[in-house]
């Protein structure tokens, strides 16, 4: 199905294949090219909510191609592209589809419990794939290659999932998402012009499990492999490193960037390898590779007679702000304070050890 040379200035003019109010349909095969609005584009059964709880058409091995595209002074948006599922529907599926050159590849807008699973975008103008206003969908094992945005979410997004998707040499952000209730899991995100994710979430969403590395341009803005733009995000567990093995590690500067005053959890990632592992404002650091926000260790010195001052390297990425040190040898165990700088922990005696070979032994902790 070819919609070229088409004389349109009407979005609705020109759809490859549009179902209005129909249930349970099922496309398989289909090939649109060229279509000025939309290859494909579903909208509800029924005026009622609860009558389109029964929609449920799958859209299966499909392919589109330069679909939405600017044609006749059309003023395009985000409903323009490959595949546009909208207006209150439920149990959308599509799967196994491709998007070649369009505006958008694959677009959800106004659904619920829709679900796109191994399907690939590549070149599309905007986003390989757009979610715009949904609840309770979820996004699966898909591929989105030099888009601008390999997934962007657009208004109020609540509930959704993304996992295992793969985001390659997108021009600005493998992921750029709002919304509230975001769970992001196991995704892949490289050589993505500005960071790999771009989370402008909030109030419980979770970014877990995630391998992020080598994002940044020669012009890019972050040049982070994750950019933290809202508050309370769960970031746990991923891999954010810089890898100098392989190509684009000299264009990363951070590992995560978290924008001014945005407070979220980050634990247990590996942000080792990066120029600034962690751009921390408000949020909470703990246990991250690369980025030591809590060290300790036991340190061997030998007395002299008259040093009372012995330096301990603790190896944090700032000052720490709590210090505890414990003589471990009877020549340790003299009277002492401490104190401490962005390098350092110094325990000052108020007489000095004796003189002896490795006689002064002291186990220390320290935590940002």
């Amino acid at each position: 199905m070819n919609g070229q040379n088409q004389p349109v200035n009407d979005k609705y003019q020109f759809t490859g294949i549009r179902l209005d109010k129909i249930f349970n349909a099922y496309l398989e095969n289909v090939r649109v090219k060229n279509a000025v609005w939309a290859g494909i584009a579903v909208y509800r059964f029924s005026e009622s909510f609860e009558a389109n709880r029964l929609l449920g058409t799958t859209i299966n091995h499909c392919v589109f191609e330069k679909c939405g595209l600017e044609v006749g002074g059309v003023t395009r948006d985000h409903c323009y592209g490959g595949v546009y599922l909208t207006n209150w529907i439920k149990g959308m599926r599509v799967v196994n589809c491709q998007a070649h050159e369009c505006y958008n590849g694959f677009i959800l807008e106004d659904v619920t419990e829709a679900n796109i699973a191994n399907c690939f975008a590549r070149k599309c103008e905007n986003a390989g794939f757009a979610v715009v206003y949904c609840y309770h969908a979820s996004l699966v094992a898909n591929r989105a290659f030099a888009c601008k945005y390999g997934i962007e979410f657009i208004g109020d997004v609540r509930f959704v999932k993304l996992v295992a998707n793969t985001l390659i040499e997108n021009t600005q952000y493998g992921l750029k998402l709002v919304g509230k209730e975001i769970a992001v899991i196991g995704n892949t995100a490289y050589k993505n012009g500005d960071a790999g994710a771009y989370l402008a979430c909030d109030e419980g969403s979770v970014f877990v499990g995630n391998v992020m590395v080598n994002n940044g341009s020669d012009t890019g803005t972050y040049n982070a492999n994750v950019v933290l733009a809202g508050n309370g995000v769960l970031v746990v567990g991923n891999n954010l490193k810089c890898d100098g093995s392989v190509a684009n590690f000299d264009k990363v500067v951070y590992g995560i960037y978290e924008l001014d005053g945005k407070t979220n959890k980050i634990y247990y990632n590996d942000v080792s390898g990066n120029p600034t592992p962690i751009r921390l404002s408000a949020g909470e650091a703990k246990h991250n590779i690369g980025f030591a926000t809590e060290n300790s260790g036991v340190a061997t010195f030998s007395g002299d007679g008259s040093a009372t001052q012995f330096t301990i390297p603790h190896g944090l990425v700032a000052e720490p702000s709590v210090v505890n040190v414990t003589p471990l040898s009877a020549d340790a165990a003299g009277d002492f304070y401490v104190t401490k700088d962005a390098d350092n922990i110094y325990v000052n005696y108020l007489t000095a050890p004796p003189s002896g070979t490795d006689n002064v032994v002291l186990a220390w902790r320290a935590e940002v």
